[in-house]
């Protein structure tokens, strides 16, 4: 028999990432006192619970914790079928994800990566996480935002003015002549950010 997906909400997510940050299912060799995460579009809210030890956090291209905009029925839809074949995959990745060409390779990752997902797993985004709002749980925490200055699905401006004012510790940092997919068009630009946030974290604390 088929295992069944349910797909959890973003808050579910983030009680289950703080639960698992320190769990012994991690394996007895890894101990720490103090963590960091980066993560990509919605994946960085997942640690909104702030598991013991989180000292940091990264957002890359970060969706704002409440509904901005045209969330309508009809647009949750569309979004839904924006993934479900090779074809509308394309389209998203160079009309809507990238700003300038992405390398072959990197093209191919994206689109082979996003067709792997099964469909309720696919649609739970648009359907369901898309019009969640989580806001009361951004607490005060060190952040930093990477934004892709040519972002068309959350813009920098979109960040600002919604995302920013949650978290007072909060800044963000602009990159320009990319999208949204900065992680494969200057990931030595995404790392140097984090690396020298990851320092700045670890100088405070000690």
């Amino acid at each position: 028999m088929a295992e069944s997906f349910v797909p959890l909400s973003l808050v579910a997510m983030s009680g289950s990432f703080a639960g698992s940050v320190h769990s012994s299912a991690l394996g007895p060799a890894l101990t720490f006192s103090a963590v960091s995460v980066q993560g990509h579009s919605v994946v960085s809210w997942c640690c909104s619970r702030r598991p013991a030890g989180l000292e940091g956090v990264v957002l890359v291209a970060p969706a704002p914790p409440a509904p901005v905009g045209m969330a309508t029925p009809e647009f949750q839809e569309a979004l839904a079928h924006a993934y479900e074949n090779a074809e509308p995959i394309g389209q998203s990745i160079d009309l809507v994800l990238t700003y300038g060409e992405l390398s072959a390779e990197a093209h191919r990752q994206v689109l082979e990566d996003s067709s792997w997902a099964e469909e309720a797993a696919r649609t739970a985004w648009p359907r369901q996480a898309l019009v969640e709002d989580f806001a009361d749980r951004a607490g005060a925490i060190d952040v930093l935002v990477l934004a892709g200055s040519d972002d068309k699905v959350d813009l920098p401006r979109t960040l600002r003015d919604h995302l920013l004012p949650l978290i007072p510790t909060a800044t963000l940092t602009e990159l320009g002549g990319t999208g949204r997919l900065s992680p494969l068009r200057c990931p030595t630009r995404v790392a140097s950010h984090i690396s020298a946030f990851v320092v700045r974290v670890s100088l405070r604390r000690e």
